[in-house]
């Protein structure tokens, strides 16, 4: 079933029409989006009030009602290039400074998020020690 949706560009204030399907998955309205608007997809999420839904979504598991509106954000993580930039920065420093980066703290860089206990480092979890 198609469903029309409102987005809006958080940035600009823009606004688009666009039609999905309940297959559609959010990652798609977001490329879609940022294609039109000139902007790097890695880097935002969309936003239904007060809900980040993550691009693995689909529409239709989302619950958004056809005619809502939307917003194409910022990712309050920092999306996929500032995780790259992370990690890239981390393992600078590594070879730089001739010492590990633990793992957790790799970990963390990629997948965006803190994790409360340390996983060891790297060599503890290729069995090189």
């Amino acid at each position: 079933m198609t469903n029309r949706i409102n987005l809006k560009d958080a940035d600009s204030g823009s606004v688009i029409a666009m039609d999905v399907e309940d297959d559609t998955l959010m990652e798609e309205i977001i490329e879609s989006a940022a294609s039109f608007w000139n902007k790097d997809p890695g880097a935002y999420v969309v936003r239904s009030g007060d809900r980040i839904l993550r691009g693995s979504t689909t529409f239709g598991e989302s619950l958004i009602a056809s005619g809502d509106q939307l917003e194409l954000i910022p990712d309050p993580e920092g999306g996929e290039k500032e995780r790259r930039e992370g990690l890239a920065l981390a393992l600078d420093l590594q070879l730089e400074e001739e010492h590990l980066v633990p793992l957790h703290l790799v970990l963390q860089l990629l997948l965006g998020k803190v994790l409360r206990e340390p996983v060891g480092d790297a060599d503890d979890v290729i069995g090189t020690r």
